[in-house]
């Protein structure tokens, strides 16, 4: 990890990448998707009176990162 430019922080390669090569695994339990949102069961409280958030996935994925901050310790997502 290191700064790139103007993007920030990211993974810089130290050699050469070859095509074709994993460079990460990661589970997709530790991913936040649409799907990771809709799971949740006050999410599904929500959707179920506002249907129009489903059909926004950025902004159902806004409201979860939100739901997730105001849970705070409590949340499963915190150490991320």
């Amino acid at each position: 990890f290191g700064p790139c430019g103007d993007a920030g922080t990211g993974v810089l390669a130290s050699e050469a990448i070859v095509g074709g090569e994993q460079l990460f695994l990661i589970p997709r339990t530790r991913i936040i998707t649409e799907q990771t949102a809709l799971a949740d069961a006050a999410v599904q409280k929500v959707t179920a009176q506002l249907t129009l958030l489903r059909q926004f996935p950025s902004a159902l994925l806004a409201f979860f990162l939100l739901l997730e901050r105001i849970r705070s310790r409590r949340s499963p997502w915190r150490p991320y």
